[in-house]
C-alpha cells in the first residue's frame, strides 16, 4: 500500500472510533465492536481499492505522456499521411495515435482499457487475425484484417507490425492503414475484367454465326436466283 493509502485509512479509522466513544458517551448507544470492526474494514478496502485506481490511472497516463513524448515526430508523420499506429505490450494497448481514433472512431481511453488489441477486431475474425499475426516471422510483418469501429462499420486494414523489445518486454508498433476504399477499386476492377472477358466471348461467338449466316444468305440468294417454281421460291426466300 502506498503511505496516502495508510494514512487516508488510520485516518478513517479513527475517526470511526471517535464518532462510536462520543456516541457511547454522549447518547447511550453501546458500542458494538464487531460492526464496528466490519465498518472499519469496508472503509479501509475502499480507500485501498480506490488508491489502486488512481494509481494505475496515473500510470497510464504517464506511460501515454512518454510514448508520446518520444514518438512524436513519427507518429505525427504517420498522422499526417491518415494512417494510424497502435503500440503495444504482449497484446495489451499503450499507445493509440489520434490517427488510428479517427480511423477507428474510438477514444484514447476507450483503447487503452482494452485487454487486448485483437479486441478491436470483429469476434468472427478474431481467432483467424491472432493465427495469421502469429504465423508472421520474428521481427515482424504485413498482415490484412478487419477492425470494428466504434459506429458498428467494419473497416478492413493493412497492418505493418515491427516487434521489439523495451525495458526487457517484448512491443510491437502497428501502423494501421485503412485499404477499405481501394479494396472496393480492385473489386470493381475485377468486376469490370469479368465482365469485359464476356463481352470479348459474346463477341466471338457472334462473329463466327455471323459469317455462318452470310454463307447460308448468299448460297440462298444464288438459289433463288435460278428457282423456277414459286413452291421453291416460297421455300427459299423463307
Amino acid at each position: 500500500t502506498s503511505p496516502a493509502a495508510s494514512v487516508a485509512t488510520s485516518a478513517l479509522t479513527a475517526t470511526h472510533v471517535a464518532l462510536a466513544v462520543w456516541r457511547q458517551s454522549y447518547l447511550g448507544i453501546e458500542l458494538d465492536v464487531a460492526r464496528n470492526l466490519v465498518s472499519i474494514v469496508v472503509y479501509a478496502l475502499a480507500v485501498l481499492l480506490t488508491t489502486a485506481i488512481d494509481s494505475e490511472m496515473r500510470a497510464l497516463r504517464a506511460r501515454r505522456e512518454m510514448q508520446v513524448a518520444v514518438h512524436e515526430p513519427l507518429l505525427q508523420a504517420h498522422d499526417d499521411m491518415h494512417q494510424g499506429v497502435l503500440i503495444s505490450e504482449g497484446a495489451r494497448p499503450v499507445y493509440a495515435s489520434d490517427g488510428l481514433l479517427r480511423l477507428t472512431g474510438w477514444t484514447r481511453d476507450e483503447v487503452m482499457r482494452l485487454p487486448s488489441v485483437f479486441d478491436l477486431v470483429p469476434e468472427d475474425e478474431r481467432s483467424e487475425a491472432i493465427e495469421r499475426t502469429r504465423a508472421l516471422p520474428a521481427e515482424g510483418g504485413l498482415v490484412t484484417k478487419a477492425i470494428r469501429c466504434r459506429d458498428g462499420r467494419r473497416i478492413e486494414v493493412e497492418v505493418a507490425l515491427r516487434r521489439y523489445r523495451h525495458d526487457g518486454h517484448d512491443r510491437s508498433v502497428a501502423i494501421v492503414r485503412d485499404v477499405t476504399a481501394r479494396q472496393r477499386t480492385l473489386e470493381e476492377l475485377a468486376r469490370m475484367q469479368r465482365l469485359d472477358s464476356l463481352g470479348a466471348l459474346a463477341g466471338g461467338i457472334a462473329h463466327d454465326f455471323n459469317n455462318l449466316l452470310a454463307v447460308i444468305l448468299n448460297n440462298a440468294h444464288l438459289a433463288l436466283a435460278r428457282a423456277d417454281g414459286e413452291k421453291l421460291r416460297t421455300k427459299l426466300e423463307g
